[in-house]
């Protein structure tokens, strides 16, 4: 009966071991990531090199930056050594600008498997889509799982069409303050089969400085015809916002119908 008291004495002791052990790794990781949980607010705190990384996943913030201006936030991201088996809420590539090698390693080696939401963001500046930055948004499709937001870029006829293809399983795609260069209508009908989209967003894209649709209609025009040309896409789709983009929600409206929107809410 002695024994088992010990026993249960000892076992009582290690979980609570354990449980210490958890908690001073979560008080870390809460300094590191900070309120946010952004990698680039945590350069005071990486002197933690005592946190044993590989065993944090169930602790691991479910929204992530990546800063690929900062090579600290690079150098810290290479310790987290699990992520190819976490799924992340919100994923945020951030300064995705030109070409580098610690992006194409950190691509290759540490990129999470899965991501319920991936932002692909340039940065401050209204930057062409180079075609390193493309290949990884087309390299890592397959991962993302519900939405899609990508800002801040120029994005050609060719791009335009190969992300709405490349991307027809999420539920959400957001282009914010982007200059999408659509001059003629394309086929999206194969491309976009068994599409899954239902919200497709316009943030600032018609702006004057960017697309300017409101005294550029038809830029917008021949990008909705675009869109009508898969049957599919007509099926899925059940919002179309257009926001700060400079044309009224009455022209807005007037156009979708044109083109077989109908039923889409703006």
């Amino acid at each position: 009966m002695e024994c088992q008291s010990q026993r249960m004495n000892k076992d009582n002791i290690e979980a609570l071991k354990k449980e210490e052990t958890v908690l001073r790794k979560e008080n870390e990781v809460d300094k590191i990531f900070g309120t946010n949980y952004y990698f680039n607010n945590f350069s005071e705190e990486l002197e933690h090199k005592d946190i044993d990384y590989s065993t944090t996943e169930d602790i691991l913030p479910q929204d992530m930056r990546i800063d690929f201006m900062s090579q600290e936030t690079l150098a810290f991201a290479k310790k987290l050594n699990f992520f190819g088996s976490f799924i992340f809420e919100h994923f945020d590539l951030f300064s995705m600008k030109t070409k580098n090698k610690i992006i194409a390693n950190y691509i290759k080696r540490s990129f999470p498997e899965k991501m319920t939401t991936l932002t692909v963001y340039s940065g401050s500046d209204l930057l062409p889509i180079t075609s390193h930055v493309f290949n990884i948004i087309m390299r890592i499709n397959s991962r993302v799982l519900k939405k899609i937001i990508i800002r801040n870029y120029k994005i050609s006829i060719h791009q335009f069409k190969r992300i709405m293809a490349s991307y027809k399983n999420v539920y959400e795609t957001q282009f914010g303050g982007c200059k999408i260069s659509v001059p003629t209508v394309f086929d999206l009908s194969q491309s976009m089969r068994n599409t899954k989209i239902n919200h497709l967003e316009f943030v600032f894209c018609g702006n004057p400085e960017l697309s300017d649709w409101k005294d550029n209609p038809q830029k917008f025009i021949t990008l909705i015809q675009c869109l009508a040309t898969s049957p599919d896409f007509k099926l899925s789709i059940k919002t179309i916002r257009v926001v700060y983009c400079g044309i009224e929600s009455k022209k807005c409206r007037q156009i979708l119908d044109e083109n077989g929107f109908n039923d889409v809410k703006l």
